[in-house]
């Protein structure tokens, strides 16, 4: 897990460790746009996984 600059930080790590989710995932579109291309670039990556 990356943070929005683009380091992965212990507090990611840890939180996907007890929960089996990164916070991104947790958090929900908003912040992934910030932390990853996909979203950067406008593209949905649920919406491309499912075909």
């Amino acid at each position: 897990m990356v943070d929005r600059g683009g380091r992965v930080t212990l507090v990611n790590r840890r939180w996907e460790e007890l929960l089996g989710w990164t916070a991104a995932e947790t958090a929900g579109p908003p912040f992934w746009e910030f932390g990853t291309p996909t979203w950067s670039a406008g593209r949905d990556p649920v919406a491309s996984d499912s075909g």
